[in-house]
């Protein structure tokens, strides 16, 4: 819904309006809650493995078209009466498995992660945050909050030993 949504903002106005917001309940409900946005790492994995985008052209055209189509969401949410936000970043995505073994000749960082996908990923997390940056100041009456899931993960893959527990 959230994906068709974001594509005709239109359905996500009038579909919330009509449903979320019919009973006092609800609003009390809705006045109270954390709108979770996120765009999953598999829809930039499919544009990169469908191999009609390179990594250049989903980064200089989908990553923009993706923050676009969050803060639209966003303000449809706003103009709605949600005030509580949480933006999640992607993770490493160069990492992922199935790009690992699309792209066997990539270049790879010390961690054996795609090093351009990769920088896709931590760039749309910064254009998300940026993003997130903006909110805040155009919406003071609003919570913003962005959790950097790529520092996240990078910190966990890079540091794996400091993670590892014994099971003897």
């Amino acid at each position: 819904m959230l994906l068709a949504s974001l594509r005709h903002p239109a359905i996500l106005r009038s579909s919330y309006s009509e449903t979320l917001f019919r009973t006092p309940a609800m609003e009390t409900f809705h006045d109270n809650s954390l709108y979770v946005i996120e765009i999953g790492g598999n829809d930039y994995i499919v544009a990169l493995t469908s191999f009609l985008y390179s990594p250049c052209y989903v980064a200089t055209n989908f990553i923009p078209l993706v923050i676009a189509k969050i803060r639209n969401a966003t303000e449809v949410l706003y103009a709605n009466g949600a005030r509580n936000f949480l933006y999640i970043g992607v993770t490493p995505l160069g990492c992922s498995p199935s790009l690992l073994s699309t792209f066997l000749l990539g270049a790879k960082d010390s961690n054996g992660c795609l090093r351009d996908i990769n920088t896709l990923s931590y760039n749309h997390g910064l254009s998300l945050l940026n993003l997130v940056n903006q909110l805040r100041l155009n919406y003071t009456d609003a919570t913003f909050s962005f959790l950097d899931y790529y520092a996240a993960y990078t910190q966990v893959i890079g540091n794996s030993s400091s993670y590892y527990r014994c099971s003897c």
